[in-house]
């Protein structure tokens, strides 16, 4: 664990020599283009090429200046959620929201036909959806269904008993306003009240994914769901990098962490996809492709040769391999009205 820790936080060792930040980002769109080409991938599409822009990481030692405290940074990350692979992120410091940072990346990102953006409620916003409609991206997002905050189309929709419907959007567009019909969905609550000291939320979801695509009401919310590979990956970056103990004092030495963060976890998710290639199903140890990826990214920083070391990792990620199996555990029931219950097990 502490020889995978120091493989980010080289930046801040004085002993190091120093590294652009710019090298570092352009090491990363080598690797996810290598990744993106690799044949052990799964095929584009509606559901394989589902993004998800989710914010994180509230550091906090992000400090600019030492004993000079200007508040916690925010990171917004966008990510290939099937594929645990990060696409393009953004720092940003005190009075910059998430939206604004998520229309940037908007702009930034390679999109294709059958993408797919994926939002948590703290993203929507009209500007937001027409940029990514311009780009061609569809639209899974959860909107707020609170009565001060809710958007004028979805009031008549909050307050019937309806679970579904069709509504039509006004989005601003460069020529003018666009009418944009977008599906409706509500998750359904279970009976009861909520316990104490919480209240009863509704998951209210709109998509631009229609019936006609082959998309129900379950499959969006089962689509939404999604949504927690990128926590996962946070939870990656937080727990096992230790990324929010920054060892920089810098802003860029901050990025620095960041994007070495980033590529840890792409050549981890590009161990687990070839390791799992030729496996018929069985999987290997998310925990050791992680340990595996920082040995690597360590002796590429250091200058050496990865590709004999990359090829024993992989056999050695194969060697350990797991077959799921079904029906093993018990779903964990969630005792909210509101919640979820968990299935482990070959899901």
């Amino acid at each position: 664990m502490m020889d995978s820790h120091r493989s980010t936080s080289w930046c801040s060792n004085p002993r190091h020599v120093s590294i652009e930040t710019f090298f570092l980002a352009s090491l990363m769109d080598d690797n996810v283009g290598t990744f993106a080409q690799s044949n052990t991938l799964r095929p584009g599409g509606n559901v394989d090429s589902s993004r998800s822009m989710e914010r994180g990481l509230c550091c906090r030692a992000a400090r600019i200046q030492r004993g000079r405290w200007r508040g916690p940074g925010l990171v917004v990350m966008a990510a290939d959620v099937f594929r645990r692979l990060p696409l393009d992120w953004s720092l940003t410091g005190k009075g910059i929201g998430e939206r604004t940072s998520m229309q940037k990346l908007v702009h930034r990102l390679p999109f294709k036909a059958g993408d797919v953006a994926v939002m948590d409620r703290g993203f929507p916003s009209r500007h937001l959806f027409s940029a990514l409609i311009e780009h061609g991206v569809d639209i899974i997002a959860r909107m707020s269904a609170s009565k001060a905050t809710a958007w004028k189309e979805l009031k008549p929709f909050l307050s019937s008993n309806k679970k579904t419907a069709k509504v039509t959007l006004t989005l601003p567009g460069a020529k003018g306003n666009i009418e944009l019909q977008v599906r409706v969905v509500e998750r359904d609550a279970k009976p009861g009240r909520p316990r104490k000291g919480t209240k009863n939320e509704r998951m209210v979801i709109v998509s631009t994914l229609s019936g006609k695509d082959g998309f129900d009401r379950k499959d969006i919310i089962k689509l939404y769901a999604s949504r927690w590979g990128i926590e996962s990956l946070f939870k990656e970056m937080k727990s096992f990098m230790q990324t929010e103990d920054f060892h920089s004092k810098s802003v860029q030495g901050c990025e620095q962490e960041l994007i070495s963060a980033m590529i840890w976890i792409a050549l981890a998710s590009f161990l687990q996809a070839e390791a799992e290639r030729t496996l018929d199903g069985r999987r290997v140890v998310r925990t050791d492709c992680l340990r595996a990826a920082g040995n690597l990214l360590f002796a590429m920083l250091s200058g050496k040769s990865i590709i004999e070391q990359m090829d024993d990792d992989i056999a050695a990620l194969r060697m350990f391999a797991y077959a799921p199996q079904q029906d093993r555990h018990y779903p964990r029931e969630c005792k909210r009205p509101f919640g979820r219950t968990i299935q482990r097990g070959g899901a």
